[in-house]
């Protein structure tokens, strides 16, 4: 449990898991302790309950005994806001749909995803089923409500109920939240004549130099549109500083990401351009570039090892070189922050487990239904600090027909050299 800073009135985040929130006291069951108890609490003390996608996992018997210890601590006229997934209005839906997909998805939010204790469903909601069992419970006013923060209340999926201890207990029909989150991403877009592009670039204060040849090669030469963030924030604030700026400020078609660490040329972009035009179902594509750390694809497991067609779908990508529509962003607007970091969230450290903004993004397109596609037609390169060290190749003859060592060069890179140290084979004189 993190206590909150000072404030007039007790505010709970129940279930908070690894997205711990600013001025609540944030209440987990890995951490030790039970939501559905609040035993440091005493009646009437609280002003606020926030709890995002706790209920289903447990049971309609014990939802209703935490339902009523959270009606006992709020005060008169505290807040409680509820998040469950919508079985009626999105999850059946998404059931019916014909695309295999959608259905799987719609099963990990019926019965959760099983991957850990705290990730089973043992119960489901409607609107009229949640209301009414708050109504029971002597809640009222209901409405719906928007998550500030990228948790599972944000999602498109999500049913969130807002109550007042002792409001009006009339249910009323279920709202429509005026929210971009409930418009998912097209199956097709409409495909621009002469597409143009805005391209945005995250580059710290202190970069590798080298990329300015291919941004101006590529970018400049192409006449494209561009904004460039270095005021020294983090990369996944910059970037997305960057692309507000641009849907902001130009009309493009296309955002076009790159990085400083990227090689490319004006014929690549071309190609990547040309494969999203034909393919109005992608909502976004990116080229094949080498991992920095490993000798394979920089891509997921779906797609490492399928190279056929000019495209290969992805549940992500990366931001080498990459053509996301603009009109998929804007429709992705309310579901800010697009990039966010997390640790493991069961261990809250950073390691296995953790989710890199960059990643987080792709989750938030495909959260929209919106589909990532690798152009298996166009390779760049990815830059990397590399150490050049002397070895010995053998002997030659010179012209004067004496016999002398032979010493070239050899290349390792940096992480290599991290993990590794020094190469066997560096040195001048020959090895036994």
């Amino acid at each position: 449990m993190t206590q909150a800073t000072a404030t007039d009135k007790i505010r709970l985040n129940l279930g908070s898991g690894s997205m711990p929130m600013y001025g609540y006291v944030n209440i987990d069951l890995v951490d030790g302790f039970d939501a559905r108890e609040l035993s440091d609490y005493e009646p009437g003390s609280v002003g606020e309950i926030r709890a995002s996608h706790l209920l289903e996992q447990v049971t309609f018997k014990e939802a209703r005994k935490a339902l009523e210890r959270w009606h006992e601590v709020l005060e008169d006229g505290g807040v409680l806001r509820v998040a469950v997934p919508d079985l009626k209005k999105k999850i059946v839906p998404m059931l019916s749909s014909p695309n295999p997909d959608d259905q799987r998805q719609a099963l990990k939010w019926i019965y959760g995803h099983n991957e850990g204790m705290y990730d089973m469903h043992l119960s489901g909601y409607t609107w009229e089923i949640l209301c009414g069992l708050l109504a029971e419970i002597g809640f009222g006013d209901f409405e719906a409500w928007i998550s500030e923060i990228p948790d599972e209340a944000s999602y498109p999926v999500s049913l969130n109920v807002k109550c007042v201890k002792g409001g009006d207990p009339g249910l009323g029909d279920q709202p429509e939240k005026e929210d971009l989150r409930l418009v998912t991403l097209p199956d097709q877009y409409e495909i621009p004549e002469n597409p143009t592009v805005c391209a945005v670039l995250s580059k710290p204060r202190l970069a590798i130099t080298d990329h300015e040849s291919c941004w101006n090669e590529t970018v400049m030469r192409m006449g494209i549109q561009h904004v460039m963030m270095c005021n020294g924030f983090p990369w996944e604030a910059a970037l997305e500083n960057g692309i507000e700026r641009a849907l902001e400020c130009f009309d493009d078609p296309y955002i076009l990401f790159t990085d400083f660490d990227s090689v490319m040329a004006p014929e690549d972009l071309q190609v990547l351009i040309d494969t999203m035009q034909a393919h109005p179902e992608l909502t976004a594509i990116y080229p094949c570039q080498a991992h920095r750390h490993h000798d394979e694809l920089l891509c997921d497991g779906s797609g490492k090892y399928s190279v056929d067609g000019d495209v290969t779908e992805t549940t992500y990508g990366h931001f080498g070189l990459t053509l996301i529509r603009a009109d998929a962003l804007r429709r992705m607007e309310l579901a800010k922050p697009w990039f966010w970091s997390m640790p493991n969230a069961t261990t809250n450290r950073w390691e296995d487990g953790k989710t890199d903004a960059d990643i987080f993004f792709w989750r938030r397109v495909r959260d929209f239904g919106g589909r990532i596609g690798r152009c298996n037609t166009v390779s760049i390169g990815h830059m990397e600090w590399g150490v050049k060290w002397p070895r010995n190749e053998g002997t030659y003859f010179d012209h004067d027909g004496n016999e002398r060592p032979k010493i070239g060069t050899g290349w390792q890179t940096i992480q290599s050299y991290r993990n590794n140290g020094k190469p066997d084979w560096a040195g001048v004189q020959p090895r036994g």
